[in-house]
């Protein structure tokens, strides 16, 4: 994406590549690979690539994406790559993702990669960070050897 992304309605959410992904039944593995983003994004929640995966039982794997662009949140939950992570998600993996743009909010929750991560087990969360900053180390090889 290129263009600017704005969602006018008080409570909208605006990703770059994905606005929400929200299931209510059943249980779906997401691959977001290969995506850019290099437009405005402002909304309520935003992510420069994702802005919200909720209930979704499965997996959520984000490989090699990046946002260049300004994201703005007109309330909370702003992330450079995802805006926010919540509840039922079987695991959370981010591969060579970087965000280059300026993130922002009136309120809450701001980072450069994920506005806010809920309901994730910290062991994934831990076994994803090791293994992308500290894959030189055999204790961190044989933990994440399956990921």
């Amino acid at each position: 994406n290129t263009g600017s992304i704005i969602a006018q309605e008080k409570q909208g959410n605006a990703g770059g590549i994905v606005g929400g992904g929200v299931i209510e039944a059943g249980s779906y593995n997401v691959l977001v690979e290969d995506c850019s983003n290099s437009g405005n994004i402002v909304g309520k929640k935003c992510g420069g690539v994702v802005c919200l995966f909720d209930k979704l039982g499965g997996s959520v794997t984000l490989k090699n994406c990046q946002n260049s662009g300004k994201i703005e949140a007109k309330n909370d939950l702003a992330g450079g790559i995802i805006g926010q992570v919540t509840k039922s998600i079987g695991s959370l993996e981010i591969y060579g993702c970087v965000n280059s743009g300026d993130v922002s909010t009136t309120n809450k929750y701001v980072a450069g990669i994920i506005g806010m991560l809920v309901a994730i087990p910290a062991y994934t969360v831990l076994r994803v960070i090791a293994k992308e900053f500290f894959s030189n180390f055999k204790v961190v090889q044989k933990l994440t050897d399956r990921m």
